[in-house]
């Protein structure tokens, strides 16, 4: 059986966060395309389900990254914006912050770099804030900041950037083996 026939029999929220979860596992398995379509699944659930907002950030970022790693930039950029606004309505500076993250390249992609760059700052600020140091998503944002930063032309800040997400990546080392 597959997820996303269990989700048929599922109802609201909780069907949404069985595709979004499937939609992440597809992701991480470079079937991007697939990720896409099983999120935009979940992203319309969420919108008939009024308790479901919190999950509705999250799946609209998610899928966002899939759809950018795609060339769907239009669309990515369109999800990222709705879900830092439901993430900004409800104060939830982790949810605006990894939906920042996922969509900074999008922008990146569509020459908009100052977006892009500014949507790697908020990640980073906002990350900063909600999560704790040594946390491997600090390397994810340094990461992003290099590409933005490759994309821009500036090498020296790109490679500057690389040395940060390479020391935010032995910190969370560090931390794992404690």
């Amino acid at each position: 059986v597959e997820v996303e026939d269990m989700a048929e029999t599922d109802s609201g929220t909780r069907a949404a966060v069985r595709l979004n979860n499937f939609s992440r596992m597809l992701y991480q398995a470079g079937q991007w395309a697939r990720a896409a379509e099983v999120g935009a699944r979940g992203v319309e659930i969420t919108r008939a389900v009024a308790d479901a907002q919190a999950l509705s950030v999250l799946i609209r970022g998610n899928t966002a990254r899939a759809l950018g790693e795609i060339g769907r930039h239009e669309e990515a950029r369109s999800l990222v914006e709705q879900a830092m606004a439901l993430a900004t309505e409800r104060n939830d500076l982790r949810a605006a912050g990894f939906a920042a993250l996922y969509g900074a390249p999008s922008w990146c992609a569509a020459g908009d770099l100052r977006r892009c760059g500014a949507l790697v700052a908020q990640a980073g600020a906002n990350l900063a804030k909600a999560l704790p140091p040594g946390h491997v998503m600090h390397g994810a944002v340094a990461l992003a900041e290099a590409q933005w930063r490759a994309t821009e032309g500036n090498a020296d800040l790109a490679q500057a950037a690389l040395v940060r997400a390479e020391q935010a990546a032995r910190v969370n080392r560090a931390a794992v083996n404690l």
